[in-house]
């Protein structure tokens, strides 16, 4: 499935695709994703995180707002995604 780009224009596509080589983790940075509301930030993150976990890795999905829903771990193993 690809992103329509169309949603967002002003979407960095370099910066997304690089995020996507996930280097900034073997780097052992962070990538805090900002922005305003309906920009595609959760998309991105959500895109990152499923990316990670198709290489191996554990993923800890946690949104940071005024309701600060809780965290929810994607497992690697088992049936997929919950």
């Amino acid at each position: 499935m690809e992103l329509d780009w169309r949603f967002n224009p002003k979407l960095p596509r370099a910066a997304c695709f690089d995020l996507l080589t996930l280097k900034f983790i073997a780097d052992g940075a962070n990538a805090l994703i900002v922005g305003k509301p309906g920009t595609g930030k959760s998309h991105v993150a959500k895109a990152l995180a499923y990316q990670a976990t198709l290489e191996g890795l554990d993923v800890l999905y946690l949104v940071a707002d005024a309701q600060s829903s809780p965290a929810t771990r994607w497992p690697t193993t088992g049936s997929g995604l919950r």
